[in-house]
Formats: C-alpha cells, structure tokens, sequence
C-alpha cells in the first residue's frame, strides 16, 4: 500500500504577540511567520481612559446600520429607537484604519506584506493572521481594553475593505500557543443547540435557526442532532452525558458589573444568568470542539474596575482551553445572527477549516450592507482548524487491512506516457511517490445487468488517472468500518443503478442482508464528501421493491449541491464525459473554496437587462472603440447577436439544458475587477437584486470586485444604491468621458490587485 504526504494547512500563519511594555500605553508587537520575524513598539489609536465611551458609539453604530436598522430584535440589552438613522460621529472604517496603521508599522508591517507574498508565490489559500494576547497578572486589569478593541474592523485604507473581508486573510484571537491540530470528529458528530427567551425578553427566531442547523448538517457524516431549553441543570446532565463536540447557543447576553452573563431559563421561565465563569466550567468538556454563542456581546470583556481580560463569557472559555469560539463583540441584531451562522454551518459541513468558514459568512454578511460583519469574533487555539474530516488519498493506507482479506480492491491508474517510457520492468505498476497527488474514487457495486457499463466506466476513470477502489461482497459486520475508512479515503462515489435491484437484494432486515449496492448507496449517502448516480439510458424512475423504491426517493429529493451529489441519465457512449465533468466541478468547487482561481484578462464586467440590451448598445461601441476587453452573460451576447444580424433570437441553449444563469453571473463577477451594472427601464428591483448578488460573489475575491451603476440614455431616476456601490454617468447618457473615468478606476483596481 503506498504511503502519501499528509495534507498542508490551508493557510500560512502570521501570528502577532501583542505585550503591554510599560502601563504608559505603549505596547510591543512581536511578528513571526514563515518568512521571518519582526518586532515594533506601537501605541493605540486611542487613549485607554476613552476606549469604554468609544466602544459604546461603536456599538450603537453597528448594530444600527443596514437593512436590518432597529427594527430587528437585538440579541442584548442596547435598545434602539425608530428614528432615521443620523450620520455617526464616528465611523468604524476610519477607525479601523487607524488601528491597522497602529500595529502594522515599520518592520511589523513590511512582514505582514512579505509573508503575504509568500503566501500567494507557494499557491496557499492565504494568510492567517492570528493576534495572541500576552500579559502578566501585574497588567491583566489594564490590558483588558485592548483584548476589548475590534481588531476586525482593521483595514489598510478608507478606499480598501478590511483585511478580514479578503477571502486570503482571515483573523483569529488567542491567548496562548498550541502546538499539535485541532483533532478531526469522528463521526457521529454531536451537536447540542442551547436555547432560551426568558420571560421580559424579546422573543428570537429561535425555530428558524435551529432548521436551517438541521438542513445543512444533514448533508454532513452521520450527526446526532440534540435541542433542548438553555436550563442549568439539564445541561450540566446533557453535557455529561452526550458529551457534544459543538455547542450552540442562542439567546441573549450581555456584560453585568464587568463580568459576561448569558441568560438561560429558569423551570418558571423567568431568566437567569450565567456568569462566564459558571458558563466555562459547564461547556468546557474533554470532547468540546467548537462553542459557538450566538448572542449580543458575548466576546465582550468588562470594562469595570477590576475586569480581567478572562471575565468575558468567551475569554473565560479560551482560558479553560476550549479549542473554538466564536462569540459577538458588539449587540448583533437577529436578523444578521441568524444570517451569519447560516453561512458558517454551511461551509463547516462542506468541510471548510472554522477560520475560512468564518470568513465566507463574514463576507456575506458584508454583501447585505450592514456593518455587523466585523461583529463576530473567533478565538482559536489550534494552527489547524479543520473539524470535519475531507476525503484524503492519505488515508488510502487505511484500507490495507481490508484489502489483505481480500474485501477490497484498489486499482491504480494507467500510467502517463513518460511513465511507461522510465519505468523498468521491475518497478511495480502500483508505485506512488510519496508526494504524489491522488484522486481516489470508489466504484460502488451495481446490478449484474449494467456489468457492462461498470466496466466502462472503472477502464476511463482509470484513464483519467485516477486511482480506483471496489469491494468484493464483504459481510454485513466489516461494512461499518470498511464504509468509514473509505469515506476518508475517496474523493467520489459513483453508483451506477440498473433497471431492477438485482440479486444482491433480498428481503429481510438491513442488519441481516449480507450485501447489496442500495446499502452501499445509502452508507455513502450519510458519509461521503461527493457521490455521482449514474442512470443508464431508459432506466425506470420508480420500483415495486421497496429498498429500491427508497433509494429512488432520496436520489430525487436530494437537493445537495452538484459538487456534493449529482444523479445524470445518459448513453454508454456520454459516461466517459459526465465523469470528466463531474471531477471538473469538483475541482472548481476547490479552487473556488481556497481562493486559488486566478482573475483573467478581462477587465470588465457588463451587466445588462434583457429589456436593455439596445439601450446599451452604445455602450459596447464606445468599449470595442477603446479596445476595453469586457465579459458578459450568455444570454446578454445571445441578444447582442440577434441585434446584428436581424435574426429573431433563439436562446444558445436550445435542445440543451439551460445554463446556471445565477451561477453564471457570480463566477463573472468574481473573475474581474469592476462590474458595471446598467440602469435603464428595468426598475429599481432589478438593480438592487443584481447588487446584492453581485456582492455576494465580490468579496469572495482577493480583492473584492468593484461595482459600479451606469445610467442609460433616457433614465432620468437616479438610483439609491447601497454604500458597497457607487452611481457613474449623468441623464445625458454614456459618454467617451464617463467610460475613461470607469477604466481610470479598473487601472487602478487592477494594480491593486496586483499588488495585494
């Protein structure tokens, strides 16, 4: 059995040890990184006396801003009025700004940018920046307001987004250094929901949080899924005894005499606090991974006389070693909580690292308009975050037992042409370099009267380089551990279903059936990272058998996405191209997930309404006049062609599937610098539809994507676009000078890309 390097981390670490020097407010930054190390003094961009009042504005400027406003119900004690939203005083990028230029100055700085180099020539997802807070008893009181400082908020310039919003720059806290990775669950994955809205509180959207947790853990390995009312008792009882990996909590907090409390529920129903302290030696167990507290204000740490930095709800749980915590900084309106957490359970059960994971939701959150992105915080011990395990060619080693019963076989792939010319007639066909990369899928067991299609598709999988993995009829008691080792081991699962079960299918029990490919089907339907079902031309949809019949109805209702489960219907002769483009997804997905995709040539992004297309027509003159190289929608260059030929359009897709439209428009979107979406007759929601989409996929770019609102000839209405988009153009229309000033703005955009 060959033997494979282990998987690196996603990320490079840049880890700065931030110590007070003196109690003068002069602080010392110690950087290391892959690259080298470094070290400044610096000081705060605010006088440590003022920092509680400040905060207190921040507070009140965060929660109110967006389309949430005050009327969502805020999970704390800071209430809101309905008045319209004045201007604030003080505005969180500005200070942001000043706190990143606060830390990352001299040496410290031009480290950050070296190692983020780095980063980017070694093709890592990004750098992680994580800030260790270190302290002496002596200084613990007085350090507390700088654990307390939004360091999220931290942004290069007022014109650039937050370093956090970069999809290669994620930031975590800690207050110590961990040696050895976060260990990956084993399935089955407990996870606890915590809940409560005492009485005298606003009621939250606790039904809907919990069913959206439930819809994306459905699509992880097998989950053991517990929800019950946040009471002291019971969850001391449940925490001893089902011992979850993740605990999620949702309700209300605040901070109490300088302390951190969140409110659970008494048996009456009336609210009860829970200081940090009590709350950390409850949750903090031997099997707790992740705590997630998904109320206001629970990263806050008291600013009260006294205050340690360890008084806050998730500062005490960092200090009983919990690996994981996410917890919010400021009051966080419901609305976004839920939102946030959404985002983050679903690239957690895709198998993201908590980090990236809280990244992606970081910057969707970002795309709705409110500033409450920079509102939740995560502290992490560990230098790798990776809670649930990917299929990894690494494990391939696992299956050696297995496979020396004779119970599996693992076939490898044809060899390359310069293979076969080096390779002597000693040197076994099986051999890997141990840094080889593999592709490793498994051929689920099929009917006997699509043998021939098996074979088909186990001789190209084998062309295509992959590495292949059969089984031979095991009994019933090796499936369980033959099935786990082999969801950590294949990248796919391809099933290949038949018009009728087959002989394998018998009818007794599953516990006593010794073998069949619907059992097959549904052990990877629990555990596996990607499956592809495979439907023979003509195969009936619907069975009298019932294990078929039951197979059948998960394959239809299953409403994964494509890269995590696809069922196809073709002939023979198309199998070897649905593989080809299944893997193709999956590697897309990947590259997408990591930030590794590299922006083409194009410069520009047009985004037309079909109603406008020949209103825009002048656009794309003055573009092909300029030379500007600009992309755009299938359906858009569709209708640009029907309008100069004459002929009457007919969609390209016709007698084809029609394309992801969606999809189509945020892969474009991220792939340049600036997309311009016209205004003309198309209506407000349109525009904002399209804007809010368009930020979506944005910031999942290095540097997040520009947008920009051109009017067309003829619209007089001068649009209210949110604060993420700006309004070029007058009523007069496009004009040569307009276009220049938007390339003057994509050079600009584009140099610095270049240099990020």
């Amino acid at each position: 059995m060959r033997t494979l390097r282990k998987a690196r981390p996603l990320y490079d670490e840049f880890e700065v040890v931030i110590t007070p020097r003196d109690l003068t407010g002069v602080f010392q930054a110690r950087a290391q990184s892959t690259v080298g190390t470094a070290a400044e003094e610096f000081r705060l961009p605010v006088a440590i006396e003022d920092w509680p009042g400040i905060r207190q504005e921040l507070s009140e400027v965060m929660v109110s801003a967006g389309p949430n406003g005050p009327a969502s119900v805020v999970r704390g004690s800071v209430a809101l009025d309905d008045e319209e939203n004045e201007a604030p005083s003080l505005s969180p990028r500005t200070f942001g700004v000043s706190l990143f230029n606060a830390l990352f100055r001299g040496e410290v700085g031009m480290l950050f940018e070296r190692a983020r180099a780095s980063a980017q020539e070694n093709k890592r997802a990004g750098l992680r920046l994580r800030l260790t807070f270190s302290f002496s008893n002596e200084t613990a009181e007085w350090f507390t307001s700088v654990v307390n400082l939004p360091w999220e908020l931290m942004a290069p310039s007022e014109a650039q987004h937050p370093i956090v919003i970069n999809a290669q720059s994620p930031l975590v806290r800690s207050f110590d250094r961990v040696l050895h990775s976060l260990d990956v669950i084993e399935p089955p994955i407990r996870l606890l929901i915590l809940s409560a809205s005492p009485q005298g509180t606003d009621r939250l959207s606790v039904d809907t949080e919990v069913e959206r947790m439930r819809a994306h853990w459905s699509r992880a390995p097998a989950v053991l899924f517990r929800a019950q009312t946040a009471r002291v008792a019971e969850v001391q009882k449940t925490m001893a005894e089902f011992q979850p990996h993740i605990v999620h909590f949702i309700g209300h907090g605040t901070v109490q005499h300088g302390r951190g409390v969140l409110l659970f529920e008494r048996d009456d129903g009336t609210a009860q606090q829970v200081d940090a302290n009590e709350l950390a030696t409850m949750l903090a167990r031997d099997s707790t991974r992740l705590v997630y507290l998904n109320s206001c204000r629970g990263a806050e740490v008291g600013s009260d006389a006294g205050s340690s930095p360890f008084a806050g709800v998730a500062t005490s749980l960092a200090k009983q070693q919990v690996p994981a915590i996410i917890a919010m900084q400021f009051p966080v309106t419901d609305t976004t909580a839920i939102a946030f957490c959404d985002s983050f359970y679903e690239q957690l059960v895709k198998g993201y690292p908590i980090d990236a994971a809280v990244g992606v939701a970081r910057r969707r959150v970002f795309a709705r308009g409110t500033r409450e992105w920079a509102t939740p915080v995560l502290f992490l011990r560990e230098p790798d975050a990776q809670l649930i395990r990917k299929p990894s060619a690494a494990q391939l080693a696992g299956l050696a037992p297995f496979e020396a019963r004779g119970l599996v076989e693992v076939l490898s792939p044809e060899p390359t042409a310069a293979q076969a010319e080096s390779a002597d007639d000693t040197t076994p066909q099986t051999s890997v370099d141990d840094d080889e990369e593999l592709f490793v899928a498994f051929l689920a067991s099929a009917p006997r009267s699509v043998d021939h299609w098996v074979a088909r598709a186990q001789a190209e999988m084998l062309r295509m380089g992959w590495t292949v993995v059969r089984v031979n009829d095991p009994a019933w008691p090796d499936y369980g551990p033959l099935f786990q080792q082999l969801t950590r081991c294949c990248h796919l699962f391809v099933h290949i279903v038949g018009p009728r079960p087959g002989d394998e299918i018998v009818n007794v029990p599953p516990t006593e059936a010794p073998y069949h490919p619907v059992q097959q089907f549904h052990l990877a339907f629990a555990s596996a990272s990607s499956q592809l079902v495979i439907f023979p031309q003509g195969t009936p949809r619907r069975s009298t058998d019932p294990h078929l019949s039951a197979m059948l109805e998960c394959i239809e209702v299953s409403r994964r996405e494509s890269s995590q489960f696809e069922s196809i219907e073709c002939d023979i002769e198309r199998l070897h191209e649905h593989l080809h483009a299944h893997y193709a997804l999956m590697q897309r997905t990947e590259l997408e997930a990591a930030g590794a995709i590299a922006p083409p040539e194009e410069a520009l992004f047009v985004d037309v309404h079909e109603r406008d297309v020949a209103a825009a027509a002048p656009l794309f003159d003055i573009l092909d006049g300029l030379n500007v190289p600009y992309l755009l929608t299938t359906a858009t260059r569709a209708r640009l062609a029907a309008l100069s030929t004459g002929e009457p359009l007919t969609a390209p897709w016709v007698g084809a599937e029609a394309p992801d439209a969606l999809g189509e428009f945020q892969t474009l979107v991220r792939r340049v610098p600036l997309m311009i979406v016209t205004v003309g007759s198309a209506g407000t929601e349109w525009l904002m539809g399209r804007l809010r989409e368009g930020m979506k996929a944005a910031v999942q770019r290095e540097t997040p994507t520009q947008l920009v609102v051109l009017r067309l000839p003829g619209n007089t209405d001068a649009p209210a676009v949110p604060s993420f988009a700006r309004v070029f153009s007058s009523v007069d229309g496009i004009s040569e000078q307009s276009l220049r000033e938007l390339l003057a703005l994509r050079n600009a955009l584009s140099n610095t890309s270049g240099n990020a």
